[in-house]
């Protein structure tokens, strides 16, 4: 399900200069085995959910989007301090939080909050290592 969020890079010959930087500069803080171990807990809390299938949809665009740009904080090229990846991080919680509140009924909410807690939480202590 997530797999496409956790991809390690694309192909160089179908990357732009603009691209081919961004790849240089990306830092990894997850091994594929980790990844891997994140995507499948993740996968499996959001079955739990019990989203329609159109709405698991908007619900993995949203998180994709989320995801990509929490791996995207602490690029070489962004030389962010520790305390404005976390606030940036903070802000991707909101902005994520707050589109998908809408498609969910409240105990959804509470569980994908709970979920994507552990995620975020997962990230702080990989930056922080």
């Amino acid at each position: 399900m997530l797999s496409f969020i956790f991809a390690n890079s694309i192909s160089a010959q179908s990357l732009s200069t603009k691209q081919k930087e961004r790849e240089k500069n990306k830092v990894e803080i997850y091994s594929s085995e980790e990844r891997d171990s994140i995507q499948m807990r993740f996968h499996e809390e959001t079955k739990k959910l019990g989203l329609k299938k159109d709405v698991q949809d908007k619900y993995d665009a949203i998180i994709s989007d989320a995801v990509f740009d929490m791996r995207r904080l602490n690029d070489k090229d962004k030389d962010y301090s520790d305390e404005k990846i976390l606030k940036k991080l903070n802000l991707i919680v909101e902005k994520t939080n707050k589109k998908v509140e809408p498609l969910l009924t409240e105990t959804q909410f509470q569980s994908h909050k709970e979920n994507f807690k552990k995620i975020v939480n997962d990230a702080i202590e990989k930056f922080n290592n």
